[in-house]
């Protein structure tokens, strides 16, 4: 199933957490160590980017995890085997006639370019 893959990226990304948790802590010491106020001002700018991205990690952590659990939900109602409805035997009978009854109607059309130019609908068509 997909979820082998998924437990693959499920890791690079929990890999990338714990990578990016110490930047984080590290850009935002050295921000408030600086003497220099536009040099404590570009960290600060660096330390928020990089927090948007463990945060978009972390978004992905968490659909990963929301996936697995639908996955899971889907497999105990029997996917990917599809439904089999069971009908009394009078609605199947009738089931049967509404399809055939389409089954004609449809029988009276056919592919290709519909008729053009000097069509006439009073000309009489035979039945």
């Amino acid at each position: 199933m997909a979820t082998d893959s998924l437990s693959a990226l499920k890791a690079e990304l929990t890999a990338a957490i714990a990578a990016l948790d110490p930047e984080i802590l590290d850009v935002d010491h050295l921000s408030i160590a600086v003497i220099d106020q536009d040099l404590a001002a570009a960290l600060r700018v660096a330390e928020g980017i990089i927090r948007h991205r463990r945060d978009l990690v972390q978004t992905c952590l968490n659909d990963i995890a929301q996936l697995n659990e639908d996955l899971l939900a889907l497999a105990n109602e029997g996917y990917p085997n599809p439904e089999v409805f069971t009908i009394s035997p009078e609605l199947l009978a009738q089931l049967g006639r509404e399809i055939a009854d389409l089954n004609a109607g449809a029988a009276v059309f056919t592919g290709g370019q519909p008729e053009r130019g000097d069509f006439n609908p009073q000309r009489s068509v035979p039945v």
